[in-house]
């Protein structure tokens, strides 16, 4: 076994500060790609529901908004350092709720389901950015 030399309490005292500022500094830089396409998604998907409440459908307001939705999770996907190491658990409950939602309201397109689907889209997109940003 070789031996490593041991530090002295200031030199000590100083490797943990420098530790905890480059862990400070990732978690800051890791982490709002995630928010931006949280809060992105969350609001062209409940203005979309909004919007096409009691209506036929309507594939261009359908399509406008999946270019919203899509331009930030393949971002993440491709850039964001939280997709290179596997998403979190926060992560997939945001996205679960998202999916939730979007499925009921295809099935009950009307205003009585839509509106409150498109609030708890609302909340959870930005309750979701809010818990990541603090993390």
């Amino acid at each position: 076994m070789t031996e490593h030399p041991s530090p002295t309490s200031e030199e000590a005292a100083n490797l943990l500060r420098q530790a905890e500022t480059t862990l400070t500094h990732t978690r800051g830089n890791a982490g709002w790609p995630t928010i931006t396409a949280q809060m992105s998604m969350g609001a062209a998907t409940s203005v979309y529901l909004l919007a096409s409440r009691d209506t036929q459908f309507d594939a261009v307001s359908f399509i406008g908004m999946m270019v919203w939705v899509l331009a930030p999770l393949i971002l993440v996907v491709a850039f964001a350092k939280v997709a290179k190491n596997g998403f979190g658990i926060r992560w997939g409950v945001y996205m679960a709720v998202w999916a939730l939602c979007w499925s009921i309201s295809m099935f009950f397109p009307t205003a009585a389901v839509r509106v409150p689907l498109a609030a708890v889209i609302a909340v959870a997109s930005f309750v979701g950015a809010l818990v990541e940003a603090r993390r």
